[in-house]
């Protein structure tokens, strides 16, 4: 039996388009969808016992806003399926990939899976992954400086971590979490999730421990849509794609959940150098921001500078912490 499991947290509209395109393409395997609810507003809570009546699915009211991976823990605890599915509620269902997926997965030696990712216009998004060597790709969306590490990269024939366009059959090293099936007694014998992220990069953590217990797998032949960033944005008035903004809240989040990913995944030293790296960047933002307000006539780039670095600055309060491993919700959005 399939179990998917949707993490909502107000965006409601979001889940019912999901549902819509959901229940275009019937299922003809045993499945439950189960709807996490991370202490979403009572007017959305509404919305979303609208939907129970409207659809067969499961509704677990979570007492707080815990987190994309607390809260897909709490709906695999309550899963009855043998196999899980983890997908983003702004998703959207475009033909039978999901039943195909599952078919392929329950019989495989693969531990866990994933599909192409699409953006609303057809074209790929990055859907597997391979690690990269500390986790260097995780400084190349710093502004400006990012750029200047991925030149020093290309020289040195650094291949590419991200896999946009994967074969029918791709292994990889980690998947997406807007569409991740693992097999629930794997899952649970990781203890799934791990509760110290709040939000970003836990799939990537996950996905290392899963790697101890098997292979990971991109069916590149099977797709679904997946509009990145709108639930991140329709609830914080941020444009698509606003974590790759690190000058505002939501991009606060991004650097302190990579920090910690780094220091889970690979150690100490890994952690201090991407700290340093972090630092390093401050004089190099200031010094290109000031050229382009300079150019522009403008200070809009010496604002996006001033939010970073005091973006930075919050993030050194979690130094010592994340340092000695501290076990917590590293919640700061």
């Amino acid at each position: 039996m399939l179990s998917i499991i949707i993490v909502h947290y107000n965006c409601s509209t979001i889940i019912k388009d999901l549902l819509d395109s959901f229940f275009q393409f019937p299922l003809s395997i045993s499945c439950e969808i189960i709807i996490v609810d991370n202490a979403s507003t009572i007017y959305e809570k509404g919305k979303l016992l609208t939907l129970e009546n409207e659809y067969k699915i499961r509704i677990i009211w979570n007492s707080e806003n815990a987190g994309f991976g607390r809260a897909n823990n709490l709906g695999a605890q309550n899963a009855t399926g043998d196999i899980l599915l983890f997908l983003n509620p702004d998703c959207l269902i475009k033909d039978q990939s999901i039943e195909l997926c599952f078919i392929r997965f329950r019989s495989s030696e693969y531990v866990a899976c994933g599909v192409s990712l699409l953006y609303k216009d057809g074209s790929a998004q990055n859907s597997g992954h391979h690690f990269f060597t500390w986790g260097l790709n995780h400084l190349l969306h710093i502004p400006y400086y990012g750029n200047f590490l991925k030149r020093i990269a290309l020289q040195l024939n650094a291949k590419r971590p991200s896999i946009d366009n994967p074969g029918s059959l791709q292994e990889v090293d980690w998947i997406s979490g807007a569409f991740l099936m693992v097999k629930k007694e794997t899952f649970l014998q990781l203890n799934g999730f791990d509760s110290d992220f709040f939000l970003y990069s836990e799939e990537i953590e996950l996905c290392s421990r899963l790697l101890t217990k098997g292979k990971l797998v991109i069916y590149g032949d099977l797709e679904i849509v997946h509009l990145e960033g709108i639930v991140i944005g329709s609830d914080s008035a941020y444009e698509k794609m606003a974590y790759y903004n690190l000058s505002n809240s939501v991009g606060k989040q991004v650097i302190i959940s990579n920090l910690l990913l780094i220091r889970k995944m690979y150690g100490i030293t890994a952690y201090c150098f991407h700290i340093l790296n972090y630092l390093f960047s401050i004089p190099f933002l200031l010094f290109f921001s000031v050229l382009k307000s300079i150019k522009l006539r403008s200070i809009t780039e010496l604002k996006l500078f001033n939010r970073y670095f005091l973006n930075i600055g919050s993030v050194l309060y979690y130094f010592i912490p994340i340092l000695l491993r501290k076990r917590k919700l590293y919640k700061v959005i």
